[in-house]
């Protein structure tokens, strides 16, 4: 699984697993420059800022591969854009069993 890819199909256990590591990796990262800064707001805040493009990247492409894996296209992401809605929508796309036969997206998982 390549985590910085639009294409294919992930399961629910693969989805959960981006999202849970990739918030522990972040809190990890900004821990270790607040103690090595004397957690200095400005760095550790900048450093924040570092690591959201590539983990926005690394979460919408899970959240697309996840609505692949159920049929749905890439503009699903546009339910997240709307507040409340956006979050039931990442919980739900979470919860929804993927389709048991291929699709245009790849193989059944």
């Amino acid at each position: 699984m390549n985590i910085f890819s639009f294409k294919g199909r992930i399961n629910r256990k693969q989805y959960w697993c981006v999202y849970l590591i990739s918030a522990v990796v972040t809190s990890i990262i900004l821990i270790l420059v607040g103690l090595a800064t004397g957690f200095d707001d400005d760095v550790v805040t900048g450093a924040f800022f570092v690591l959201l493009i590539p983990l926005l990247w690394i979460n919408l492409a899970a959240y697309v591969k996840r609505c692949h894996d159920f049929g749905g296209g890439w503009w699903y992401v546009f339910l997240f854009a709307i507040p409340i809605i956006g979050y039931f929508a990442w919980l739900i796309i979470g919860l929804v069993k993927g389709d048991d036969v291929d699709n245009e997206y790849g193989e059944a998982l």
